[in-house]
């Protein structure tokens, strides 16, 4: 278990995301903890998408807007903006930010990771 102390210098990884203009987005992920599985039963999530202006475009969470926690035993969630918005509000070639934040029943606040988001409106770009 990591300690409060040790969690403040967790800088949560950083992925890079390259979405297609109408094709539908959807992604799991798996949450770990010292390499098993976290149960994640009575979490919450959210997912924050920012542009470089750091203006907020769209919140996904749990709760029925984009965001289910898939098999929460074995912590697995399904991120699908498509969902809420899809990637309608997103501009081609533009370049946005997202942060995966999940707080457990018990409080405890985990960034799981940092995004760089691209919408392109071909696969061969």
């Amino acid at each position: 278990m990591t300690t409060d102390a040790q969690r403040l210098d967790l800088a949560a990884p950083k992925v890079t995301m390259q979405w297609y203009k109408g094709a539908t987005v959807s992604f799991t992920v798996t949450v770990e903890e010292g390499g098993a599985a976290m149960n994640i039963t009575g979490a919450t999530a959210s997912f924050a998408i920012i542009d470089a202006g750091a203006t907020a475009i769209r919140t996904y969470a749990t709760g029925g807007t984009g965001i289910v926690l898939t098999t929460p035993a074995s912590g697995v969630m399904t991120i699908s903006p498509e969902q809420g918005t899809g990637t309608s509000v997103f501009n081609v070639d533009e370049t946005y930010y997202g942060d995966l934040i999940l707080t457990t029943s018990g409080g405890a606040v985990y960034p799981l990771f940092q995004a760089r988001i691209t919408l392109t409106d071909r696969r061969d770009k």
